[in-house]
């Protein structure tokens, strides 16, 4: 059971199942989406090291999306402190990623932070469509300072997932 969370296309639903119910139902899916991440973290093959990859995504979210929402780049309806907390369960979930359905763009550092400037800007925009987030700046504005953003988070979450993988592997050698 526990070779289905890496499991590429299980990996890929279940991100995609966080990401519509954290936009959607946003602080309403916060039962669900704790749920959904205590799932993943017992189901995959290494759960201590998927929790130290995800409190990295956690807390990189946290400095990045709270920046960007004191800046003014980013605004949220329940205007909170820091971010939302379906927003933190958002990294949480896309750190579960990293090894397992995006694990294609672990040592691909040019491809990572180009895919990442596309991707997070799509789906920042899709956020904003749907009524999540909205963009004090214009789309095009925000488009460009996440696309900026994320073509260097992106590849690090990658760096630091593949360093926690290559360290904690070597302890146990």
């Amino acid at each position: 059971m526990r070779y289905l969370a890496a499991n590429r296309l299980f990996n890929f639903a279940w991100f995609q199942s966080i990401w519509f119910l954290a936009i959607l139902g946003q602080e309403r899916a916060l039962p669900v989406l704790v749920l959904l991440m205590v799932v993943h973290v017992c189901l995959v093959p290494e759960p201590a090291l998927e929790l130290i990859i995800l409190a990295f995504g956690i807390s990189l979210g946290l400095i990045v999306d709270s920046t960007m929402r004191y800046i003014g780049v980013l605004s949220f309806a329940s205007d909170p402190i820091l971010i939302p907390l379906w927003l933190v369960a958002l990294w949480a979930g896309l750190a579960g990623t990293l090894r397992h359905s995006l694990g294609y763009f672990t040592g691909k550092p040019l491809l990572t932070s180009l895919a990442g400037g596309i991707g997070a800007s799509f789906s920042y925009i899709a956020g904003m469509k749907l009524g999540a987030v909205s963009f004090p700046l214009g789309v095009e504005t925000t488009f460009f300072i996440i696309f900026l953003c994320w073509s260097v988070i992106f590849p690090t979450l990658f760096f630091f997932s593949q360093q926690v993988v290559l360290k904690l592997g070597d302890a146990k050698s």
